[in-house]
């Protein structure tokens, strides 16, 4: 007798809290296992970073409990880590293998604690996979949202800056006392040569 979709969800998800440090720790070391951060990576990054695998594995236990009914946001904990990421100069690729790789780490207790209440092959288990695999594609497409707004931001800061530097340089004017060069942003993103200017 096949066991009804939320008996599976609150037997799984039970099953699941009652293992969620070791879940957490497991994740922590397989995210570490893709790119170990450097010994002089932010502190604000390492503790956020930390601090999203938490709210992740919270995320997917949510997602076990809640079903198919609704979607919860994505937490608020991973968009500023990936935008985190972006300004310590890890890459997107590092970013979202290191989610894949939790996302198949919580598949795998989802399996293992579906066995343990016999669940394996039954369709309530399919319906729990198949949410989790929804959300795991949200979360992905918003941090990728995010880290790439962020990536912007950052090269499109630095090309006014070296602009600014490079018209200070030509009008002779020291650095520590010169203003701002006013520039059209977009267009000096945008050009073939970012220092190049067309004076009026």
């Amino acid at each position: 007798m096949e066991a009804s979709p939320e008996r599976a969800r609150t037997a799984i998800a039970a099953r699941l809290r009652a293992r969620r440090g070791e879940i957490e720790r497991a994740a922590l070391a397989r995210v570490y296992g893709i790119s170990e951060p450097a010994s002089d990576s932010d502190p604000e990054y390492l503790s956020g970073l930390r601090g999203a695998v938490a709210e992740a594995v919270e995320y997917g236990l949510v997602a076990i409990e809640g079903g198919e009914e609704g979607e919860p946001p994505v937490p608020t904990a991973l968009l500023s880590q990936a935008r985190l990421a972006a300004r310590n100069g890890v890459t997107l690729d590092t970013v979202l293998r290191r989610y894949l790789t939790g996302f198949t780490l919580f598949s795998d207790f989802v399996m293992a604690e579906a066995d343990a209440e016999q669940l394996s092959g039954d369709v309530s288990l399919h319906r729990v996979l198949q949410v989790q695999g929804s959300r795991f594609d949200r979360v992905v497409a918003a941090v990728t949202e995010e880290y790439n707004r962020e990536a912007h931001e950052r090269v499109h800061s630095a090309t006014i800056k070296a602009v600014n530097l490079e018209l200070t340089r030509q009008s002779g004017s020291s650095p520590l006392c010169a203003q701002p060069a006013k520039v059209n942003a977009t267009w000096v993103v945008d050009s073939p040569d970012p220092l190049y200017i067309e004076q009026p």
